[in-house]
């Protein structure tokens, strides 16, 4: 697999949507995983997701907030990776509160 260049805004505003698009369907594919087999392996597997997809989210958000900076004419496109990036909090804390209701019934 080739490591994108992420000097380029092209570059970065696509992997942005990728790691965005990426995060949710992992996360969500861990929520259903748990649901449906309620094996507490599970938990420790979300947990190092949550870490790992926290530390790239924020990764490229920074590397994408410079260049909305530092580049007027891409700003817009940019933006709407920022929130697309963001979105991913409150899904985030949602399947935490789903998973964590899951783990608590008996």
């Amino acid at each position: 697999m080739k490591i994108p260049d992420l000097n380029s805004v092209e570059n970065c505003v696509t992997l942005g949507k990728k790691v965005a698009f990426i995060t949710f369907l992992i996360g969500s594919a861990i929520l259903v995983g748990y649901f449906f087999f309620s094996n507490s392996s599970i938990i420790f597997l979300s947990l190092f997701f949550m870490v790992v997809a926290f530390l790239i989210n924020t990764f490229i958000f920074i590397k994408l907030l410079l260049f909305a900076f530092s580049n007027p004419i891409e700003r817009k496109k940019i933006i709407f990776i920022l929130l697309l990036l963001l979105l991913n909090i409150p899904i985030a804390y949602a399947y935490i509160k789903i998973g964590l209701g899951i783990y608590g019934t008996p």
